[in-house]
């Protein structure tokens, strides 16, 4: 069984809109054969959204807190980190992704996490640029998307499927 993080950059507009409207939030995550929904203005499917295994993320947020900071308790050791994929921010209550609510993030706090998962180290000073035609994310491409939104002025919306 895997656990997914899907994350979408979003106009800051329509965060007011997906928690009056949670249904908007099938729209980013959930292709148009598997949703008949109509699409959002602006949302680009590829180059909009971010998706990686989420325990995969764990087990290597884990293994470095335990290397560097002697803990298991990554979220503690790595607290930008714990941000971008979810702890303590801002819920969607009305949205239930399969592990929890959805979860938002401002464009400052997006700024704030980019900002913080340099500061941590989770993007080499050689790292690319976000990839707005690749597909298959991997875990480095975590610090370019939220470069990439906080240049936008985006915020960002997200779950765990």
């Amino acid at each position: 069984m895997s656990m997914w993080l899907s994350l979408a950059k979003i106009e800051p507009s329509l965060l007011t809109t997906a928690r009056e409207k949670p249904e908007l939030i099938d729209s980013l995550f959930f292709d148009e054969d598997d949703d008949p929904g109509a699409p959002v203005p602006g949302f680009r499917p590829v180059a909009d959204a971010y998706g990686y295994d989420y325990r995969l993320l764990s087990d290597i947020a884990e293994g470095r807190a335990q290397a560097e900071e002697n803990t298991t308790d990554w979220m503690g050791a790595y607290p930008w980190l714990a941000k971008a994929s979810g702890h303590g921010c801002d819920v969607t209550e009305e949205y239930e992704f399969c592990y929890g609510p959805a979860f938002v993030l401002t464009p400052d706090e997006v700024r704030q996490v980019a900002e913080g998962l340099v500061a941590e180290g989770w993007v080499p000073s050689t790292a690319a640029k976000w990839d707005e035609e690749t597909e298959d994310d991997e875990f480095e491409d975590l610090g370019p998307f939220f470069a990439a939104a906080a240049a936008e002025g985006k915020a960002v919306i997200g779950g765990v499927n």
